[in-house]
């Protein structure tokens, strides 16, 4: 079996491709197209080159960043989604990725390559809420083939709280272990260029916790760790994403070993967040959910209220938005249903012009 000296890969460049969509009248599911294309940020390319460093590469971890400080500076997880507690925006251009999955297999280094991160983001008060939902990115990998190998498995995650032993996570002793946690959430929001060659799929994940997470177990200051807990058929392991702000680095450590951890190059990604239950809208499809919450539905980029489906103003599926013809003509402020009406009409979507 090839020995993989890189647990960790560069990010070559980032780019989304979207297929187009006939603009003549569509069914639903094309509409649904062209609304993702629409509402997904295209990622800027980015060159890098490779961490030659190796698994087993340990640094100091950096002075922490400081946030807020500044008219241009935002604060850490300004780009969470709504009702979240703390996060670390995504890096979305370059950067490190981690693999994380208890799967892993890579001798001599150990099995199961575990990722922390630290919360919450330095500068940020200790957390008092409980952490009832979580958001993170990451992708799937074959790192043993060259160039590295796109896969899917199944998205199945175990998710551990640590507390913090100066200044590193305390692995021998968590406070906290959900196994087999399956996303509420999961769409692909772009592609992956990996330095050496190969590709793979751009996720973002939501998961919620039951039951939510008590920070108090770690006194408001400790470290989470995501990783894969689903077996592949062949050679596919998940990767982590990372974040643009933080301390600039996280904890790596094998279950094998799990003494023996190190610094890692970037901070990760993630969003924790409340649970504030109530109904949740797609606009697109008319279709709501009254068992939902808030930081779920808005990582989603649907509609929320506290109250019930009926409360909703307008209701679901009646929000207004431009009704377009093939020579991209618009008139504004109809519904989905009274555009579809008319022949050779699109609805480019809720609330656009």
């Amino acid at each position: 079996m090839k020995k993989v000296g890189l647990l960790c890969i560069v990010l070559l460049g980032a780019t989304v491709v979207w297929a187009q969509a006939d603009r003549s009248a569509v069914p639903l599911q094309v509409e649904r197209t062209v609304r993702d294309a629409a509402v997904q940020q295209a990622l800027p390319a980015a060159r890098a080159t490779l961490d030659d460093q190796g698994d087993g590469h340990l640094f100091a971890f950096p002075e922490p960043l400081y946030y807020g400080d500044g008219d241009n500076q935002d604060a850490a997880g300004s780009k969470c989604p709504a009702a979240s507690i703390c996060g670390q925006n995504p890096l979305m251009t370059a950067g490190t990725w981690q693999y994380s999955d208890i799967t892993f297999v890579n001798l001599p280094y150990g099995s199961g390559r575990v990722i922390c991160e630290s919360f919450p983001p330095p500068g940020e008060p200790n957390l008092t809420q409980s952490v009832a939902a979580i958001t993170f990115h990451g992708a799937y990998a074959n790192p043993k083939v060259t160039p590295t190998g796109e896969c899917v498995k199944p998205h199945k995650f175990q998710i551990k709280f640590y507390p913090d032993s100066a200044g590193v996570p305390n692995v021998t002793n968590p406070v906290a272990t959900y196994d087999n946690v399956v996303p509420v959430f999961a769409r692909v929001i772009g592609s992956l260029n990996w330095t050496g060659g190969g590709t793979s799929d751009r996720y973002q994940f939501g998961v919620v916790l039951s039951p939510p997470f008590n920070p108090a177990l770690v006194g408001g200051k400790g470290w989470v760790s995501i990783a894969s807990s689903e077996q592949a058929s062949g050679d596919c392991y998940f990767i982590l994403g990372p974040a643009e702000e933080g301390n600039s680095a996280c904890w790596r450590y094998w279950n094998s070993n799990p003494t023996g951890g190190a610094a890692q190059t970037n901070d990760i990604h993630y969003c924790f967040g409340l649970m504030v239950p109530g109904a949740c809208c797609d606009d697109w499809s008319g279709i709501c959910d009254e068992n939902s919450n808030q930081f779920i539905c808005s990582l989603a980029g649907r509609r929320f209220t506290p109250g019930t489906c009926a409360t909703l103003d307008p209701l679901c599926g009646e929000m207004p938005g431009a009704c377009c013809k093939a020579d991209e003509t618009c008139t504004p402020n109809m519904t989905r249903a009274a555009c579809q009406a008319i022949a050779g009409a699109y609805w480019r979507g809720p609330q656009t012009v």
